[in-house]
């Protein structure tokens, strides 16, 4: 990672005054925003506010829910590349060419190994959909209820087509479905089952 050329897009871009303001809203809040107005990035210096908030917080500590798994990366790549950016200018004593961002930006406040332990143990960060991250607390803690660790996860197309395949199996025999190709009749009965169920019929 070059340091300058983050610092300069850092610059290029710099916080709004609705995202300054939102910055120091005190816990819990509720923000609605829409597409393109910079949540993400909202999102990360929240998290490194709170970081400098409460020294001894743990990247371990937040737990931050999208609705998609591509949204979920995006925000995991861009804090990650902003916890290495911050130990990187730690580690190469850059912190005085922070000044062309002017006081947009929060920077941890944490030693040079602390930043480096953020670094190294980015695989603590809970930042999933809310099915992945309910999926990793049945595995983490389902035997207390009696959930395997081992148990597996079935989507709901998944499971109807179970149930088509299964209903085509009793008629096998039939010679009008015989004359049809197994993946043809299974597409045929999932079109006739989406049909009616678009239409509320059962």
């Amino acid at each position: 990672m070059n340091a300058r050329k983050y610092i300069e897009k850092f610059a290029r871009t710099p916080l709004t005054d609705t995202q300054k303001e939102i910055l120091n809203i005190q816990f819990p809040f509720y923000l609605k925003a829409g597409a393109g107005t910079g949540k993400t990035e909202l999102l990360i210096e929240l998290v490194i506010k709170c970081l400098n908030d409460d020294l001894g917080a743990s990247l371990s500590d937040f737990v931050i829910i999208t609705f998609t798994n591509k949204a979920a990366s995006e925000v995991k790549n861009r804090l990650i590349k902003r916890l290495y950016f911050d130990y990187l200018l730690e580690r190469k004593k850059l912190r005085h060419i922070t000044n062309i961002m002017g006081d947009s930006r929060n920077f941890i406040l944490r030693t040079e190994e602390e930043k480096r332990k953020f670094v190294d143990f980015t695989s603590m960060l809970n930042i999933d959909t809310i099915h992945g991250f309910c999926e990793k607390i049945l595995r983490e803690y389902g035997y207390i209820i009696g959930i395997s660790p081992k148990f597996e996860i079935k989507s709901v197309t998944w499971k109807l087509n179970e149930i088509i395949r299964d209903t085509i199996g009793e008629y096998a025999f039939d010679r009008y479905l015989t004359s049809l190709p197994e993946q043809k009749l299974l597409k045929l009965v999932r079109k006739l089952y989406e049909d009616c169920d678009n239409k509320g019929l059962r």
